[in-house]
């Protein structure tokens, strides 16, 4: 095992710039992949007969702008 990382380590320093290119092309690969068949997310959530879709439906009704702010969380006091 110790040779084989040897020789691959080896190559790897007598062809940096295609050993880089490799790499790069990877990650361009990846990126691609990524972006043409990972899923796509989607923050729009409704739970009907639930708290928090009444919470979310009195925060659309009173405040339109906020109703899907940064801290979707919701205090209720008596």
């Amino acid at each position: 095992m110790a040779g084989l990382l040897g020789r691959l380590g080896g190559f790897c320093a007598r062809h940096s710039l295609l050993v880089i290119g490799a790499w790069v092309l990877v990650l361009v690969t990846v990126v691609v992949a990524v972006s043409t068949l990972g899923a796509k997310t989607s923050n729009d959530l409704a739970l009907p007969g639930t708290g928090s879709q009444e919470a979310k439906d009195l925060l659309s009704d009173r405040f339109p702008p906020q109703q899907n702010g940064v801290n979707p969380i919701v205090f209720h006091v008596s």
